[in-house]
């Protein structure tokens, strides 16, 4: 059927059906000027700069493809209630990104259109599809609900320490750009840049958790909440919160908070005001965070300092390619999902519009450095902060000057990530069963993860109750169910 879907929506691009007003043509739009609303992530606090953002937005954009945007700036970590109760109250959104949910917790509840019958609207997305980039939601069997959010890489993932170069020269250890460090690799890192300099810090807050990014994992379409494959040739779904992986990282951050590399405040620190490599470069030299260029990119730019990035696991691909954000869906109170579609689209290749909702607007937020103006530079006095919520990312002007060998690192990652398959690669779990259980576990983990993983609690005392508390809210049915699911498919392939 998809196929189906994909050959027709060729035949009517090459007809030009409908879809040259669209496109990146000279020809203007001179249909009716459509106005779709849509969430904004924030980090907890709202942008100042959006509005007047969104109003060069829709300047640039209502000539190209008919569409006015207005936005609702919400914290990422209160989302989902946020979208519950919006939706129960039948509120117009016209696009909604999910916060690293599985789409099925949304349509077993009948509240998402399927977007394979908006994709006549969105042919750049299609033909990322067509290229063999998971973009779409595999979670029905029937329809695509959801399009990924995408950086570079766009294929293959792991974790990653990101560290400014010249503080991992100075430790005199022999580690470099691209090299594949251990756990033990890192606390070896982290005390000799302390033992340098006193006041640096790792870069880390509780509302953003990093334990994962030290193993290989396969959530199987959803989150750590419904278990998942702990290992690149496992077939058996566990709780990955009770692996001795995930334990050992817990292990080293307990360390690391005694010894003061990570801040006393970390768990209990928003996202926007915890330090950063970009907002104290000077002291915070370094994070843990899925590996991705872009990232990179924008610490690099916005510090002006080099970073490196050294990968904490092998390069591998998982069922679901979560470097970049989540799945934006239409829901069930979208006015028009038509004009959603296509000012989705047009965020997976318009560098233009990609670059102003994600850096800004010059002479507001950036400047450019040089005659050529390909470089741009943050202005001094502008906190400006953007979440991954919508598109290619990589269609955006980043911060800074580019590594001139970037595209091929990139080349070269994905390639490895695509040769490196988990066994779960091509499923996706449905949650639809488990809603209830899957609420209250979250509930769990919003709970202790936090303390956890920044060090604050007393990992002995602490870590136990964790444990129990996700027994006790049903987290081994829901694991039974995923496997269940798992083994009917690893059965049908």
């Amino acid at each position: 059927m998809k196929k189906l879907v994909s050959l027709l929506l060729t035949l009517c691009v090459l007809m030009t059906c409908g879809v040259s007003a669209m496109a990146e043509s000279e020809q203007k739009w001179t249909g009716e000027i459509e106005e779709i609303v849509i969430p904004w992530w924030t980090a907890g606090v709202d942008n100042p700069y959006m509005d007047q953002i969104f109003e060069a937005v829709n300047d640039y954009i209502g000539d190209k493809i008919g569409v006015k945007v207005t936005i609702r700036q919400v914290s990422v970590f209160e989302s989902a209630s946020a979208y519950t109760r919006w939706l129960a109250n039948n509120e117009t959104l016209d696009l909604m990104p999910l916060p690293f949910i599985p789409t099925s917790l949304f349509t077993s509840m009948n509240m998402l259109l399927p977007i394979d019958e908006y994709l006549e609207y969105a042919p750049h997305i299609q033909a990322l599809a067509d290229e063999g980039i998971p973009v779409f939601d595999a979670a029905d069997p029937e329809h695509v609900y959801g399009v990924l959010c995408i950086s570079r890489p766009r294929v293959g993932r792991t974790g990653s320490l990101m560290i400014f170069t010249d503080v991992l020269e100075a430790t005199g250890l022999p580690f470099k750009d691209g090299d594949t460090i251990s756990l033990e690799d890192m606390d070896q890192i982290f005390h000799a840049v302390k033992a340098n300099d006193p006041d640096a810090y790792l870069g880390i807050s509780g509302t953003i958790t990093k334990g994962n990014e030290t193993f290989v994992y396969d959530a199987l379409g959803a989150s750590l909440s419904s278990g998942a494959l702990v290992g690149i040739d496992s077939t058996e779904v566990v709780n990955a919160y009770d692996t001795d992986e995930y334990r050992a990282y817990l292990n080293m951050a307990r360390g690391w908070y005694l010894d003061g590399i990570i801040k006393k405040d970390a768990a209990t620190t928003d996202a926007t005001d915890a330090g950063s490599m970009t907002n104290d470069p000077d002291h915070c030299v370094m994070a843990i965070n899925v590996a991705d260029f872009g990232i990179v990119q924008d610490y690099a730019g916005r510090s002006g300092r080099p970073v490196s990035m050294l990968f904490t696991t092998e390069i591998y691909q998982p069922t679901v390619m979560p470097t970049a954000g989540a799945y934006t869906t239409i829901p069930f109170t979208a006015k028009h999902p038509e004009a959603a579609m296509r000012f989705l689209d047009m965020l997976y290749y318009d560098d233009t519009l990609v670059t102003m909702i994600y850096s800004g607007l010059e002479g507001v937020t950036y400047t450019y450095t040089d005659e050529s103006r390909t470089v741009i530079e943050k202005m001094s006095d502008v906190n400006f902060y953007t979440i991954g919520t919508y598109g290619d990312l990589s269609h955006r002007t980043d911060f800074g000057a580019q590594d001139p060998n970037k595209e091929e690192k990139i080349a070269k990652f994905e390639a490895q990530g695509m040769a490196n398959h988990t066994k779960g690669y091509g499923f996706c779990y449905d949650a639809s069963r488990m809603t209830n259980q899957i609420s209250a576990i979250d509930a769990v983990i919003s709970e202790y993860v936090a303390a956890l993983e920044t060090g604050s609690a007393d990992v002995d005392k602490v870590y136990p109750e964790f444990l129990n508390k996700l027994k006790q809210n049903g987290i081994d049915a829901v694991i039974a169910d995923k496997q269940a699911q798992f083994n009917e498919w690893l059965n049908n392939k």
